[in-house]
């Protein structure tokens, strides 16, 4: 449920910045930690999506990046699994693409370039 995400999410935010501090340390300037969220997309494309990784500064990004990405794969499983052929499956992975397009521009690629590399993988499954 979106609750316990929230929860997940706010737990992962703490921890990045409370373990290190448990040991004397700064999450960002002595450790440089960063992080990304992978999502299996073995059906659609063969392998994982995952999100661009995110410095601890940019917390709040990467966490959307997460959201976003999640709540598309999860949409586009359902699809596919409801009707594995049909058009809301194409649509599902339609907006899949898009999300993931945007998460990656978002953090400064190339629009054109995530697309492509998407369509690529897309094309070895079909």
């Amino acid at each position: 449920s979106h609750g316990s995400g929230e929860a997940l999410e706010s737990e992962f935010a703490a921890a990045l910045w409370r373990e290190p501090r448990s040991l004397g340390l700064h999450a960002r300037e002595d450790m440089g930690l960063s992080f990304l969220a992978r999502f299996s997309a073995r059906s659609w494309v063969g392998q994982h999506l995952e999100t661009p990784r995110y410095g601890i500064a940019d917390l709040p990004r990467g966490m959307q990046a997460y959201r976003r990405l999640g709540d598309a794969c999860s949409a586009a499983k359902a699809a596919r699994l409801a009707a594995p052929r049909g058009d809301a499956c194409a649509e599902a992975w339609l907006n899949l693409q898009e999300v993931m397009v945007d998460v990656w521009a978002s953090a400064g690629h190339c629009r054109a370039s995530t697309l492509q590399r998407l369509s690529r993988l897309r094309a070895r499954r079909l």
